[in-house]
């Protein structure tokens, strides 16, 4: 039963995207919504995935897009020429000054060609310049789904 209902969520999160400007809704972009929204079961991720499908969770993201609030970055393709093994693509995203606290949660999904293994294994780091003190737990790399 897990098939339909994300089916349906992704039609869910594409139709509400369209609501708010976004017209060309990647399907990377549906994926990062819901690995985002998704619950953690407290489970280890091959156990798990990457939790549980939580719609609210992954429409509060696009909702603060309606709101003003710009809750979601959609990077899409860079141009120009294609990354080699070893090399690095940067991508600077600015955050607006936050008046509470709250959890910042970054995720990094992207198509990959079909195979028995994945054919692009990017590696997602995230560097915060000015923290407040708080440690940023690591999860590892993913070398098994196209996304982290």
């Amino acid at each position: 039963m897990a098939i339909p209902l994300v089916a349906g969520c992704c039609a869910v999160l594409r139709e509400t995207l369209g609501a708010v400007g976004v017209s060309t809704s990647s399907g990377a972009l549906i994926k990062a919504l819901l690995v985002n929204g998704a619950d953690d079961l407290g489970l280890p991720r091959s156990d798990q995935g990457f939790g549980r499908v939580n719609i609210k969770n992954s429409l509060v993201r696009v909702d603060g897009r309606r709101n003003g609030g710009g809750d979601f970055v959609d990077v899409g393709v860079p141009t120009g020429p294609t990354l080699e093994e070893g090399q690095n693509w940067t991508q600077e995203i600015p955050l607006a000054a936050l008046t509470q606290p709250g959890t910042l949660k970054v995720t990094l999904a992207y198509p990959d060609r079909q195979g028995a293994i994945l054919q692009n294994n990017l590696t997602l780091k995230v560097e915060i310049r000015q923290r407040s003190g708080n440690i940023i737990a690591k999860r590892g790399d993913e070398r098994v789904r196209s996304g982290e």
